[in-house]
C-alpha cells in the first residue's frame, strides 16, 4: 500500500487505541487534496442522469479510484473507500421508496401501512435494487482495491432508525407510546435482516483478502467493527432510550467484535450516562451539529472526559490546529481519535509536526 508512508505503524496505532494501550496519542487521520494524482486518473464522465450517478457501478468504482489517488494520507489515516448509497440505506432494502438526489438519497415512509403491515411484510429481498447495487459497488471497489486501499462496509444503519425511515418519526413517537411491544417486534426482525446483510457485505470484503475492517467512518481494525447510532433519539426521553434503543445496541456490541456509537447532536446529550453504561461499547463520536461549537471546541470537555473516565474512545472531526492541540493537552490523549481535512499536505505535514512536539 504505497498510498502511505508507514502503513504497518498506521494500523499498529489503530490496534492500540482499540485495546487502549496507545503510548503516544492521540490517533490523528489527516488527508488532504493533492496538486497532482500520485496516477493517472481514469476516464470518467459525469452522468447526467441522478440515477445512473448512483447506480452505475462502473462510475461509481472509477470515481472512487480517482478520489483515493488524488488524496494525501497523513499520520494515521488509512485510504478508504465509502461504499455510500445514503445514511441507513437499509430502509430501502426493506421496502422504503428512495428518492435519489445529486448529493443525497432520500427514504420514504410505507405511508400506506399500519405498523403491524410493516411487521408482517418485512423480508429479505435478494433482488432488491439498492441493495444489488450495495453488493455489486462492494464487490468491485474491493477487487479494484487490491490490497492498496480498503473497502468500507456500507452505511446500513442501525436498527431504530431504519425502522424510523419506514414508519415516519411522528408516526414512531406514537407507536413507542401506543404499541411498545409491536415496536420492538419490528426492531427484533430487523435486526435479523440487518446481521445478515452486514455479514454478506463483510463476505466479500474476506473473499477479496483485505486486511482489517473499515465503514464510513474510516477507521481501522483488524477484527469486524461497525458505527451504531439512533439519531431518532434525540426525539426521545432517557427512560425510552434505555427501553428502545439500549437493548439493541447491546446485541450488536455483543455480536461485534468492536463498535463506535455516532452520538449526534445537543439533543442527544442526555443519553450519554445510558451509552456509557455499554460495557463492551469501545468509543463514541461526537458530532456537534450544525450551529453549534465544533467538536474541536473546549465546550465540549465535559463530555469527553466523562467518556475517557469510563474507559471509552473519543473520535472527533478536527478543524483549527490551535483547537486540536489544546485537547490533546486536556484529555486523555491516547483516548482520542481526530480526523482532519486539511486545505494541502503541507498544512497536514505541519499539525501532526506541533502535535508530535506537543506530546
Amino acid at each position: 500500500m504505497e498510498l502511505v508512508k508507514d502503513r504497518n505503524n498506521a494500523q499498529a496505532r489503530w490496534e492500540a487505541w482499540w485495546d487502549g494501550t496507545l503510548d503516544t496519542g492521540p490517533l490523528i487521520s489527516v488527508v488532504a487534496p493533492l496538486d497532482q494524482p500520485r496516477r493517472p486518473l481514469l476516464s470518467v464522465s459525469d452522468p447526467v442522469d441522478v440515477r445512473e450517478r448512483w447506480l452505475d457501478v462502473a462510475y461509481r468504482t472509477r470515481t472512487a479510484w480517482n478520489q483515493v489517488m488524488s488524496t494525501w494520507y497523513g499520520g494515521d489515516a488509512l485510504p478508504n473507500v465509502f461504499i455510500n448509497f445514503g445514511p441507513g440505506s437499509m430502509a430501502a432494502y426493506l421496502g422504503s421508496e428512495v428518492t435519489l438526489m445529486r448529493e443525497t438519497v432520500w427514504f420514504h415512509p410505507l405511508r400506506d401501512m399500519s405498523l403491524k403491515e410493516i411487521e408482517s411484510s418485512l423480508r429479505y429481498d435478494p433482488e432488491n435494487e439498492l441493495w444489488q447495487a450495495t453488493l455489486n459497488f462492494t464487490r468491485e471497489a474491493a477487487h479494484m482495491a487490491e490490497k492498496e486501499f480498503f473497502v468500507s462496509i456500507a452505511d446500513i444503519g442501525s436498527v431504530l432508525d431504519i425502522l424510523a425511515s419506514l414508519r415516519g418519526n411522528q408516526n414512531l413517537l406514537l407507536d413507542i407510546i401506543e404499541s411498545p411491544g409491536l415496536v420492538n417486534r419490528c426492531q427484533d426482525r430487523i435486526m435479523e435482516f440487518w446481521f445478515r446483510c452486514y455479514s454478506e457485505l463483510r463476505s466479500i470484503i474476506d473473499d477479496t483478502g483485505q486486511e482489517g475492517h473499515t465503514c464510513w467512518l474510516g477507521c481501522w481494525s483488524s477484527r469486524p467493527w461497525y458505527v451504531l447510532q439512533c439519531d431518532f433519539s434525540a426525539m426521545i426521553s432517557s427512560a425510552m432510550f434505555e427501553e428502545f434503543v439500549v437493548p439493541y445496541l447491546e446485541q450488536y456490541v455483543e455480536w461485534l467484535d468492536r463498535s463506535v456509537y455516532h452520538w449526534d447532536g445537543p439533543g442527544a446529550l442526555h443519553h450519554l450516562r445510558s451509552l456509557l453504561s455499554i460495557e463492551r461499547l469501545n468509543a463514541i463520536q461526537w458530532v456537534a451539529g450544525a450551529g453549534n461549537p465544533p467538536e474541536d471546541s473546549e465546550t465540549w470537555l465535559p463530555q469527553y472526559r466523562k467518556i475517557a473516565e469510563a474507559g471509552k474512545g473519543i473520535i472527533i472531526n478536527g478543524y483549527d490546529p490551535d483547537r486540536v492541540v489544546a485537547l490533546t493537552k486536556k484529555l486523555p490523549a491516547e483516548k482520542l481519535a481526530i480526523s482532519v481535512q486539511a486545505p494541502s499536505p503541507k498544512d497536514g505535514e505541519a499539525l501532526l509536526k506541533r502535535l508530535r512536539l506537543a506530546s
